[in-house]
């Protein structure tokens, strides 16, 4: 719907389960705790998306914007599960 390539589910994505468990408890809680603010965003965001595409208007725009806000939340994400390695 944005208009982007399909990314790979390799390398720290693949690790992101184990990662965030090896930090332990604090950090396992507060992962699990922005994913689901991160559903709470991206649902109502990709159900809108559903209805302007069931319309027949272009998705890109807004979809990119979703992906942006996404991405963003899935960065911090990753910093906690490889804080100190340097993410590649």
């Amino acid at each position: 719907m944005a208009a982007l390539a399909r990314e790979p589910f390799v390398g720290e994505l693949a690790e992101f389960p184990l990662a965030i468990r090896a930090q332990g408890p604090a950090r396992l809680a507060l992962a699990t705790s922005t994913l689901d603010d991160l559903l709470a965003i991206t649902a109502p965001g990709l159900a809108a998306l559903e209805c302007i595409a069931a319309r027949g208007q272009d998705t890109t725009a807004p979809a990119l914007a979703l992906w942006r806000e996404f991405h963003a939340a899935r960065t911090a994400l990753m910093a906690l599960a490889f804080a100190g390695r340097q993410q590649g």
